[in-house]
């Protein structure tokens, strides 16, 4: 094989790498931007469920509040469960006013 025949070879096969690998460049950034947006709009859907969710529960008047923590308290119908209430309560003294 002539000398300017390899260099030509060799030249095309630089060619086609440097193709190739802006291709597998752009394949990634492109999957990257798709999750980067999804992730965006998951995260942006989940902080407007979760600013939802606090204003439902600075909305409740004294009897929504109470249905909201018997709700919390319940596990099978309309009982209260004494250990739910029991793990409820053990974690929340700080948080009563009175209890010293």
């Amino acid at each position: 094989m002539a000398k300017q025949e390899l260099a030509d070879i060799a030249r095309l096969h630089v060619e086609n790498r440097v193709r190739l690998v802006g291709e597998k460049k752009e394949a990634a950034n492109t999957a990257y931007q798709i999750t980067m947006k999804r992730v965006g709009v998951d995260r942006d859907a989940e902080l407007k469920r979760l600013d939802e969710e606090v204003s439902r529960l600075q909305d409740l008047n004294s009897s929504g509040q109470c249905d909201e923590f018997m709700n919390a308290l319940k596990i099978d119908g309309d009982k209260i469960d004494f250990w739910t209430f029991f793990d409820y309560m053990k974690t929340r003294t700080g948080d009563i006013k009175n209890i010293s």
